[in-house]
């Protein structure tokens, strides 16, 4: 006899297996990303800094 909790488990298990068989989670960040978000920040804190400091 199976629970739903029990069926829930096994779907959960079977997304990571389809997951981890098609490489990966679409739309994830990369290097490219992390880096242009770093370069953002680092910018609009630098404008910010100058436009306060005028």
């Amino acid at each position: 006899m199976s629970t739903a909790w029990d069926d829930e488990i096994e779907r959960r298990i079977r997304v990571y297996e389809e997951l981890e068989q098609n490489g990966g989670i679409a739309g994830r960040l990369g290097m490219v990303d992390y880096t242009a978000l770093v370069a953002m920040v680092v910018v609009l804190a630098g404008g910010f800094w100058a436009w306060g400091g005028i």
